[in-house]
């Protein structure tokens, strides 16, 4: 029935609207969402209705799925080699990484038609690179099981996994999903966006916005990108949405105690497995979008569009400014690779303190009572109650290690260099046996976590480095950290952080041996000192 009246209503609305397309949630009054077929057929028609208007596809989902994006451009490039970084920006927007957290899906495709009719001046400036339905596995079969909790759509949602289950929000790091490997070649490393938007929902506090968002704040992250969006940017996406869309906002976060409206707002999610962190990591700015579960749908999905638009408003009105402070950026982070970085630069652990400004959050009041049981019972009631709190979301180094001119692999594992080439790191190989002083990282423990994570008991690591002079083969694989993805390098190889390689069981078969006690070294030997007079070529030469 559902199918039957979608196709009699978008006959109607095409026949009055000039072949205008509209979504299933904007056709449905707001109870459905768009299925796969839907979303493939909408960017067709925005294709034929224009030509700023490119769809691509990012590469195979895990289920075999086609994942479509599209780019909008006036003039469209045909490549991003044609794009003029000094006049236009590079804004991409995705939604639809948990499918069962739809609004995005729904409000992206709804401002990009919407762009085409009403605003095509923004295109002359801004390159709009759209993933709408990134995680296609999970967007299809509906059920009204999935998210219960959330304030609709009634006919359903799919689910936050992909066809092999797993989180593609937590595969950044790893990529060992082909959702997440093809959105970095094809997308991130391909059209190269100065500012990305990623669309979710929320699972957690109650309170009256329908819309939050906040930054990446990974402590490793280049400071002048998170000065900006702390200071500048997204304090002006807040006011415009404010004042031009009359949409409440706050910035994204939950209660440090649940039912202590007192208690402090946090945002804690910190780790680069997180998309918009690794983005920061890669020394651009990101913004995790989380649309308020307890919202109507159409509240959620109107301002979800609204908060696009102001993203993109932003970007129009500060091409030069966004790409300058990248290109700052980008050599100061190639700069701490040349033996220029301060010592203990690199942070392996971290904790949180309050940003400069408190937030207001307008929560909902909760009602305390006594269960029969004699337990504390709390409920949500309807009463609003603005409270003026810190915002916890300024993650600062508790413990740093010297940040390295290189990494140099014992072994040349091809699933790690495979990570690494992916990811776009430049790698080198010694053309000589050569001898060098290194720093080798020995165990004192080694323990997997007690849960599984997204298929892994991930490896917690204690130890310390020792200075060590070695001889290296000829072929052993460098990674000199003078370029601009020298964060990431460091997060990836460095073997206490969080979210490293070694955490995610790439090094397991090197660590131990086959009898006995013990552990063997860490397979990778850092070098704090200059490189000048090794003789390196780059790998594939």
């Amino acid at each position: 029935m559902r199918t039957t009246i979608s196709i009699i209503a978008i006959f109607l609305l095409y026949i009055s609207s000039n072949a205008q397309p509209f979504t299933a949630a904007e056709l449905s009054n707001y109870t459905s969402t768009m299925t796969n077929a839907e979303v493939k057929a909408y960017i067709a028609e925005l294709e034929a209705m224009s030509p700023y208007v490119k769809n691509f596809s990012l590469g195979k989902s895990a289920g075999g799925q086609d994942i479509d994006y599209f780019v909008m451009a006036n003039p469209m490039p045909s490549n991003p080699g044609q794009i003029d970084r000094s006049k236009r920006v590079v804004v991409y927007v995705q939604a639809n990484i948990h499918a069962g957290e739809v609004e995005g899906k729904e409000a992206v495709l709804m401002y990009a038609r919407d762009v085409l009719t009403r605003n095509p001046e923004v295109l002359k400036r801004v390159v709009l690179v759209v993933c709408p339905n990134f995680n296609i596995d999970g967007n299809e079969p509906f059920s009204t099981m999935n998210r219960p909790h959330q304030n609709g759509p009634s006919s359903g949602v799919g689910v936050r996994h992909n066809a092999e289950l797993l989180d593609l929000n937590r595969d950044a790091m790893k990529l060992e999903t082909s959702e997440m490997r093809g959105l970095l070649t094809s997308v991130i490393r391909y059209w190269d966006p100065a500012i990305s938007l990623d669309c979710h929902a929320t699972n957690g506090a109650y309170r009256e916005e329908p819309v939050s968002f906040t930054w990446m704040m990974n402590p490793n992250t280049h400071p002048w990108l998170i000065d900006f969006m702390r200071d500048d940017m997204m304090p002006s996406v807040s006011q415009a949405l404010t004042s031009k869309h009359n949409v409440l906002n706050c910035y994204y976060g939950e209660f440090v105690e649940r039912h202590n409206l007192n208690s402090g707002w946090i945002s804690y999610a910190s780790e680069p497995r997180y998309f918009t962190n690794y983005l920061g990591l890669r020394n651009r700015l990101a913004i995790l979008n989380e649309n308020n579960v307890y919202s109507d749908y159409k509240s959620r999905v109107q301002g979800c569009y609204a908060l696009i638009s102001c993203v993109v408003d932003y970007a129009y009105n500060n091409v030069q400014k966004i790409n300058s402070l990248i290109t700052s950026v980008e050599k100061s982070s190639a700069d701490r690779g040349t033996f220029k970085a301060q010592p203990d630069s690199f942070a392996i652990a971290y904790d949180v303190r309050p940003t400069p400004n408190p937030v207001t959050v307008r929560a909902n009041v909760m009602l305390e009572s006594i269960d029969e049981n004699g337990r504390k019972v709390f409920t949500k009631t309807d009463e609003i109650k603005p409270v003026t709190l810190p915002y916890l979301a300024h993650y600062y180094p508790t413990k740093n290690v010297v940040f390295p001119t290189a990494y140099i692999l014992k072994y040349n594992d091809r699933r790690v260099i495979d990570n690494l080439i992916t990811q776009g790191i430049k790698l080198h190989r010694l053309t000589v046996d050569t001898e060098l002083d290194v720093e080798e990282f020995n165990f004192t423990s080694i323990k997997p976590e007690g849960r599984i994570n997204q298929g892994h008991y991930c490896q917690q690591v204690e130890g310390a480095y020792e200075n060590k002079r070695v001889t290296l083969p000829g072929e052993s694989m460098v990674v000199l950290t003078n370029q601009p993805l020298s964060n990431l390098i460091c997060y990836l190889l460095e073997p206490q952080s969080n979210d490293c390689l070694l955490y995610w069981n790439f090094f397991d078969k090197y660590l131990t041996p086959q009898w006995g006690r013990g552990y063997y070294p860490y397979p990778v030997y850092k070098i704090t000192g200059p490189m000048d007079g090794v003789s390196l070529a780059e790998f594939g030469d």
